[in-house]
C-alpha cells in the first residue's frame, strides 16, 4: 500500500547467527593475543575491549551538543513569534533584556511596534499565528520532501529495529539532520509535541 511505502524495504537480523559470529571472533582474538604476546597485539586487544565504551562516550557527547543546539534554536524561534531585538535579531527576549526587566526593555520590540510603531493587538495576534503556522508548515515540508523517515517520534520503529528489523535509511545522517531541524520548528510553532521520543531516535542515528 502506498500509505506504508516507507516501510516496504527492510531486512531482518538473525540474532542467534550474529551472536555466534561474535563469539567466534572473540575466540580468535583471544587465541591470537595469547600466541603473539607482542605489545601491539595487547594494545589492539585493549582497544577491542574499550571500543564499545568509546563509542558510547562519543554518542553521548554528540547527542548532548545536538540537543543543546535544538533547545537554543527552539527558544529563539519561540521568541521570534512575539517580537524582535533591536540589538541583534539572533537574541530572544531573555538575552535581549539581560540587564533589565522584560516589561521595561527598550531593546525588545513587539511586532506591532516593530512594523507600525503603535500598539496594535491585532497585528501581534496575526504575526504570532502566521509565524507559528509558517514554522509548522516548513517542518512538514522538510520532512515530507527530504526525510519521510524522520516523521513521528521514531520510538515504534526503534523497537522494531531492536527486535531484528533493519529499516534502510531510518538511522542515517540525513534523517538526523531533518529530525533536528524539524523538531526545533515543530516545538517552537506551538504544536503539541515533545523532545523525548525524537531524542531517542536522534541518539540512535
Amino acid at each position: 500500500m502506498k500509505s506504508t511505502a516507507r516501510f516496504d524495504e527492510f531486512s531482518t537480523v538473525d540474532w542467534m547467527d550474529d551472536s555466534a559470529r561474535e563469539r567466534k571472533r572473540q575466540q580468535i582474538r583471544r587465541a591470537t593475543t595469547a600466541s603473539a604476546g607482542s605489545l601491539a597485539t595487547h594494545v589492539h586487544a585493549a582497544y577491542e575491549s574499550m571500543v564499545s565504551w568509546i563509542v558510547l562516550l562519543l554518542v553521548g557527547i554528540l547527542i548532548g551538543v545536538n540537543t543543546a543546539f535544538i533547545s537554543i534554536v527552539t527558544e529563539w524561534l519561540s521568541g521570534l513569534k512575539l517580537g524582535i531585538c533591536s540589538n541583534g535579531w539572533w537574541l530572544n527576549q531573555k538575552f535581549c533584556c539581560w540587564e533589565e526587566s522584560e516589561s521595561g526593555c527598550a531593546q525588545w520590540h513587539k511586532w506591532d511596534h516593530a512594523i507600525f510603531g503603535a500598539d496594535l493587538g491585532f497585528v501581534r495576534w496575526v504575526s504570532y499565528v502566521a509565524l507559528g503556522t509558517g514554522m509548522a508548515s516548513l517542518c512538514a515540508f522538510l520532512v515530507k520532501q527530504y526525510a519521510p523517515l524522520a516523521a513521528g517520534s521514531g520510538l515504534p520503529e526503534i523497537k522494531a529495529i531492536l527486535g531484528g528489523f533493519v529499516i534502510k535509511g531510518f538511522m542515517g545522517g540525513w534523517t538526523l539532520l531533518m529530525k533536528s531541524i524539524g523538531l526545533a520548528l515543530a516545538v517552537a510553532s506551538g504544536l503539541s509535541v515533545g523532545k523525548e521520543g525524537p531524542a531517542v531516535h536522534m541518539g540512535c542515528c
